[in-house]
């Protein structure tokens, strides 16, 4: 991944690529109709987004974009105290700050109970 980041354009896709996944997942679960079950977007960001003049809100507005999908971001570091300024202005409870990756199933497993109800 070092490497592979080292050719990539510089720049934050994180809330065009939820609000994307948001899209998909909720044009796929109208397709299956009742047969789809639980419409879930897990979304893992490093919260750098202030670096590029993202609201925070933005994100909280990809992420509540659809009605019937739960969708979630889990923030991965981040300058400073920038991810729990982004967990506190997101819709509560769709950002978590992950300061541990040994706390990353945990956090997974949260959302998917949350997501089924």
């Amino acid at each position: 991944m070092v490497t592979h980041s080292a050719y990539c354009w510089s720049g934050d896709h994180t809330v065009a690529g939820i609000a994307a996944g948001v899209k998909s997942v909720s044009e796929r679960a109208a397709e299956m109709g009742d047969e789809g079950g639980a419409s879930f977007v897990l979304a893992l960001s490093d919260a750098n987004l202030r670096r590029y003049n993202i609201a925070p809100e933005s994100l909280g507005v990809a992420l509540t974009s659809e009605p019937g999908v739960e969708a979630f971001v889990v923030l991965l570091g981040g300058l400073g105290n920038e991810a729990a300024d982004v967990e506190a202005r997101v819709a509560e409870g769709r950002a978590v700050v992950c300061h541990d990756t040994e706390e990353l199933p945990a956090l997974v497993a949260e959302f998917l109970r949350r997501a089924l109800g």
